[in-house]
């Protein structure tokens, strides 16, 4: 799980300022011996998980589009779907 968030958080990791400095704690997590014996979830493994969904939802990554001064910008749609999955992103630039 740790592996699949990480990697979903880091999908954003252009918009994420200091990204690495959370993650370096999370990503031990991740190795083939925390597979065979899991370390734990520390308090600082919850500490960063919480700052890293912070950055992730904070103004700086994800932001609301001014429609009234829109300027030379576009929206994009851009989606992506299978058989058994769909997603969706909304981009503004």
């Amino acid at each position: 799980e740790v592996r699949s968030y990480l990697g979903l958080v880091r999908y954003l990791e252009q918009f994420l300022p200091k990204l690495a400095d959370h993650t370096r704690i999370l990503t031990p997590l991740t190795t083939k011996a925390a597979d065979a014996h899991w370390p734990g979830w520390t308090t600082e493994h919850q500490k960063v998980f919480d700052a890293i969904k912070r950055l992730v939802t904070g103004r700086d990554c994800l932001t609301t589009i001014d429609h009234d001064d829109i300027g030379n910008n576009k929206i994009f749609v851009t989606c992506d779907a299978s058989d058994w999955r769909t997603g969706g992103m909304l981009s503004f630039g």
